[in-house]
Order: structure tokens, then C-alpha cells, then sequence
């Protein structure tokens, strides 16, 4: 395996496996891990954040803040934790991605997706089978896919501060810039291949045409 060095030339990490940077510019971080299944966090000089010997895996700090929160794996199953180690969001979900904004996208053991914050509230419950990445910092809506007895791949839009669904669903969605996204404005069962960029999708139910708009 390779080696991991610090900003003095030191050695810091033997026999590596694998080597990942953050794309965090304020406040980088390196992520490491070695044959031997030891992984830590460094800082971008390379001095040990988190050492080896507590955590199966790591995720990235929030690239779009300073703050040292990192997605780590523990006993199987990930959780939030600070660069001092203190658990901001319990080792209990199947999947825990990077931070965004201080809100972060979880998956629990049934396959179902919701949105925490970074102190581990409730912004989304854990309910829905798909759910997309906010876009925007002061965003308070979440497009979500439901699950349903019937089939049903439409995208509905949840109100974070109402905690309410919307109950029109839209085909294809793009984005949310304070009250303006981007959807397909009917409702068809088959989810739509076609380019955003096309006014029209090949996709024609009952003769119908699925428009493309900036809704507002």
C-alpha cells in the first residue's frame, strides 16, 4: 500500500487503501483508510482529526460551511458526529449522506428516505421511497417520491414549516429557488426520459402533450 504524509514529510499513514480529499475549500479534510481497515480524518495539514480503531468508514463536513460535521459508520450503521467526537444524529440509518446547507438526507432500514438537520430534527419523516437534494440554503421544501399500492413515480412536493404534501404530482422536477421550480405539469404513470431541455417529452399518454414550465 501507499503512504499518507503530513506538511512536515512525516508519515502519518502506512500500507494505505485508499485516500479521499474533501471538496470542502474553507475547511478540508482528508479521509484515509488502510489494509488493515483502520480509516481517519485528517485536517489539510495532515494532523489526525479522528484517529483509527472507532469507526468503519467516514463521510465529508458540509461543503458549503466551515463546520467540522462528518457522517461516520459504527457497528454497521451511520450516525453525525463533530471533530471532537461528540454524536449529533444517532448511529442508527442504513445511509447518512454529506451534510448540505446543515441538513442532511437519510435512509433507514426499510429503504425509506427523510431529511434531518444537523442536531438530528425532523425536517422530512422518514416515509418516502425517493427524496431529492436541496439546492438552496433557505430552501423549506423537499421534492419527494411516496410510497403508494399502486404504482406511482411522480414527485411531490412536501412543505418542511407546514409538514403537508402537495397533493398534485409532477413526472419530472428540477430545483427550487425560493417559491420557483422547474416540473412536468402532467400527470402520467410512466416516468418521463425526456431532456429537460425539451419543450415537449417523446412520452404522449391519450394524445396528450407533458409541457415543460417554470412554475411560480
Amino acid at each position: 500500500g501507499g503512504y499518507f504524509v503530513n506538511a512536515n514529510g512525516d508519515v502519518v499513514t502506512e500500507r494505505m487503501r485508499f485516500m479521499r480529499k474533501s471538496s470542502n475549500k474553507k475547511d478540508g479534510v482528508w479521509i484515509t483508510g488502510t489494509h488493515d481497515n483502520d480509516v481517519m480524518i485528517y485536517d489539510y495539514k495532515g494532523t489526525i482529526l479522528i484517529d483509527k480503531g472507532k469507526y468503519e468508514d467516514f463521510g465529508f463536513n458540509d461543503p458549503m460551511t466551515d463546520t467540522r460535521l462528518f457522517p461516520a459508520k459504527k457497528n454497521g450503521y451511520w450516525g453525525l458526529i463533530t471533530d471532537k467526537e461528540e454524536i449529533k444524529i444517532p448511529f442508527k440509518y442504513k445511509m447518512l449522506l454529506t451534510p448540505s446547507f446543515e441538513k442532511v438526507v437519510v435512509q433507514d432500514n426499510a429503504d425509506n428516505f427523510g431529511y434531518l438537520n444537523v442536531e438530528g430534527d425532523t425536517l422530512v419523516p422518514c416515509c418516502f421511497t425517493n427524496i431529492q437534494l436541496l439546492t438552496d440554503p433557505n430552501q423549506m421544501n423537499a421534492w419527494v417520491q411516496k410510497k403508494s399500492d399502486i404504482k406511482d413515480t411522480l414527485w411531490y412536493n412536501y412543505d418542511i414549516l407546514a409538514g403537508t404534501l402537495s397533493e398534485k404530482g409532477y413526472t419530472w422536477v428540477s430545483g427550487y429557488y425560493k417559491e420557483h421550480f422547474f416540473a412536468m405539469v402532467n400527470n402520467i404513470e410512466e416516468y418521463n426520459t425526456a431532456s429537460p431541455l425539451s419543450y415537449y417529452s417523446d412520452n404522449v399518454k391519450n394524445e396528450e402533450k407533458n409541457v415543460l414550465g417554470l412554475l411560480l
